[in-house]
């Protein structure tokens, strides 16, 4: 063995060494439980719902001893949802949280479709954000401004090869590090609690703010003389919606007619949002229909919209531009348990005619009334 080959072992062997201890740390702490639930006396789940969602996926729903039967998938829209608010609303047995805050729609449809392939789901809860289902969008775009945004496609499918991403990643060793040496401060998070902000201390603040005589003043001047009309059906054909073509109905079709119910639902943007841009307003309206046009055969597919009700009207309803307050989310529920507010082929004309009346007539509004101080 000549000395050349002797250093190159050498370095080898010392590599080797390193890394070893880091790889097991990380397999054997595994933060996210990607690979099993803790070892680790106290530890609980981490508030990174990009990656935690892989270990729920992994450890709680492919478990039969945990029951789950159904999953809810979504952005911080859908947070407030509970299992058990589920459960009770849609007589689902038990179904898991699997969302993420600002989820863009390839995001959401991988960690579906790695749900769909642990085989114990029944029952599918998906939000298709007005905006996030219209175009395509890429998030890995912003991984260099903001590293919580960035989703590790490589844990949501079934090549343990590329799994050295995690096992190599270096917030998850540090991760690992700090629980070990109890310097990781442990969140009580439960596959119920991770993301649920309805509780938040800031929730009140927020939606006084954002319902006070100068903010919704400042919207009523953003969105005056706003007008948007029905298009010819010719151009509504015309419309590209490749999110949809593209991800979300090759997961549809799959699952047509089979024994898995899919309920989608589009939450209900406050109406001055559409306001805001003439293009999303209509490629709003009409991206129901091409959702319908290509699932409508399937019987175990449903798809509702909520946009027509009073509340999306009265912004006394929000805490902020966008998000709803928890009561929303349980009325949202009462309906589809009702199959209120569903949409077909058959009404969805009627639909688009009301939902492009109602941004043209509206006004932005609150009937908020500032709680009395003592």
């Amino acid at each position: 063995m000549n000395n050349q080959r002797r250093v190159m072992i050498a370095l080898c062997l010392v590599v080797v060494a390193a890394i070893l201890p880091a790889l097991l740390l990380v397999f054997y702490v595994d933060p996210f439980q990607i690979y099993h639930k803790p070892f680790v006396s106290g530890m609980t789940l981490q508030d990174n719902q990009r990656y935690q969602n892989a270990g729920l996926i992994n450890s709680y729903l492919a478990d039969p001893a945990e029951g789950y039967d159904s999953v809810i998938i979504g952005t911080s829209m859908s947070q407030n949802f509970t299992g058990e608010m589920v459960a009770k609303k849609l007589k689902w047995k038990k179904p898991l949280r699997l969302l993420m805050p600002g989820a863009v729609a390839e995001e959401q449809l991988a960690v579906l479709r790695d749900a769909i392939h642990t085989g114990r789901v029944k029952h599918v809860l998906l939000e298709l954000h007005p905006f996030l289902y219209q175009d395509t969008y890429r998030q890995k775009k912003q991984m260099a401004q903001d590293h919580s945004l960035y989703f590790p496609e490589f844990l949501y499918n079934n090549n343990l090869l590329d799994d050295t991403a995690y096992l190599f990643n270096v917030d998850v060793l540090k991760i690992s590090w700090r629980i070990v040496m109890h310097q990781e401060p442990l969140k009580p998070l439960t596959p119920e609690t991770i993301g649920y902000w309805a509780n938040n201390e800031n929730v009140n603040s927020d939606h006084a703010a954002f319902n006070s005589p100068e903010n919704i003043a400042a919207l009523q001047a953003q969105t005056a003389g706003f007008s948007v009309h029905a298009r010819p059906e010719s151009e509504i054909q015309s419309l590209d919606y490749p999110v949809i073509s593209e991800a979300l109905m090759p997961i549809l079709k799959q699952y047509c007619d089979t024994k898995m119910e899919i309920d989608l639902f589009v939450p209900p943007w406050p109406r001055y949002r559409y306001q805001k841009s003439e293009k999303v307003a209509l490629r709003s309206a009409y991206m129901m229909r091409r959702i319908l046009e290509e699932s409508s055969q399937c019987q175990n597919i449903s798809l509702y919209d909520f946009d027509l009700l009073d509340f999306a009207g009265d912004m006394n309803n929000y805490k902020d531009e966008q998000h709803y307050l928890p009561a929303i989310n349980e009325e949202i529920l009462e309906r589809i348990s009702r199959q209120e507010n569903k949409l077909t082929l058959e009404n969805i004309g009627v639909f688009e005619q009301k939902f492009l009346t109602l941004l043209n007539q509206y006004k932005v509004y609150t009937s908020y009334t500032a709680p009395l101080t003592h």
